[in-house]
């Protein structure tokens, strides 16, 4: 599992900063492109942390602006799939999901991610699991799957 202390060492090698402040509303944290800065807000506790963070570092990693717009639709869907997977690792999803029966509450809790990026991945495995079944690879996963059920 990547830490938070390796995410900031490694938006540091990027030449990323990473400050932190009362940002408005519900924003978590943002990423400037031109400034090559990540602001968090301050009041995130440590889990949100990490996820804002890892979630920032592939705006970085991509050099996207701003996520508005068709466009900015389809790079907030990117980021948030490969934040999640950067968070979470198949053997962890999998102890997680065995340990609380696919309680999400106590499964992102033990994950160490906010339960949107929970979500992010158990759709993530979703789509896996369709496009397998889709090419046969998997009898039945083509099907629409509880998203409560296990995946995997």
């Amino acid at each position: 599992m990547i830490t938070l202390e390796q995410l900031e060492t490694e938006a540091e090698t990027w030449g990323v900063a990473v400050d932190s402040r009362i940002l408005p509303g519900t924003l978590m944290g943002v990423y400037s492109h031109e400034h090559r800065l990540i602001l968090m807000d301050s009041r995130l506790n440590c889990r949100q942390q990490r996820c804002v963070l890892a979630h920032e570092l592939v705006h970085a990693w991509f050099g996207d602006e701003w996520c508005d717009g068709l466009f900015g639709g389809k790079a907030e869907a990117r980021t948030r799939r490969i934040a999640a997977r950067l968070l979470i690792s198949v053997d962890d999803y999998r102890m997680a999901e065995a340990a609380y029966s696919g309680m999400e509450y106590p499964m992102a809790e033990s994950l160490d991610v906010t339960v949107q990026v929970l979500e992010d991945y158990r759709t993530l495995l979703e789509g896996s699991l369709r496009a397998a079944g889709e090419v046969g690879l998997i009898p039945g996963a083509g099907d629409s799957a509880c998203p409560h059920e296990p995946l995997v």
